[in-house]
């Protein structure tokens, strides 16, 4: 989830932040498979761009509630090595009529009870929302993030999805006789730089 999920910056008394940040180079989501035959991984690194979200964090700094913290990839993005490969899962996506993937942040909650802690590796549940060719389904997703030495933050992780649950078809290649599993992972790797924190 490409947004900042520690939350320790300056709030105001009821926990509020407003956060301005942006995705760097070297952020990816890959989307992983397998078939009857091989496996497969289709990646993005077009995850780069600025975005601002605001969060309520609660008075013990082991849960944040977020809002309008959305990471969108580009169905077309996700190179997966070979062209018959990407337009497979492009259409099993329904990409042209629905160009994104869309994650979105409702909450996180450490993983452990204890405190989240910007300087350190924190490990937490994400409960995000998912949109795949136009159907939205809660997903709980562990996150691990840590500060980097250049003072932004790594956040990885990886879910697995199945296609079926929403209403997906897994492709199928050279007249069938390759098929794609139904269970799928998807795995974000996201370098994040904070550029503005201020209180609502």
């Amino acid at each position: 989830m490409p947004v900042i999920c520690s939350p320790v910056y300056a709030q105001d008394s009821s926990g509020n932040q407003i956060i301005s940040y942006t995705i760097l180079a070297g952020s990816k989501v890959t989307v992983i498979g397998s078939t009857n035959v091989n496996e497969f991984a289709c990646v993005s690194e077009k995850t780069i761009y600025d975005h601002q979200l605001s969060l309520s964090t609660n008075a013990t700094n082991t849960s944040s509630l977020f809002s309008n913290a959305i990471l969108k990839v580009k169905t077309e993005s996700l190179d997966c090595g070979n062209a018959v490969m990407n337009t497979n899962l492009c259409a099993t996506m329904h990409g042209d009529q629905y160009p994104f993937i869309v994650v979105e942040l409702a909450e996180v909650q450490s993983a452990d009870g204890k405190p989240i802690r910007p300087a350190s590796a924190n490990a937490f549940v994400a409960k995000t929302y998912i949109t795949l060719a136009g159907k939205k389904k809660v997903n709980n997703v562990k996150v691990e993030s840590v500060k980097n030495a250049d003072g932004s933050y790594r956040f990885s992780g990886k879910h697995q999805i199945s296609l079926s649950s929403y209403g997906l078809e897994p492709p199928r290649a050279f007249f069938g006789l390759i098929k794609v599993n139904d269970v799928i992972t998807v795995q974000f790797d996201l370098i994040v730089s904070v550029r503005e924190v201020h209180a609502p």
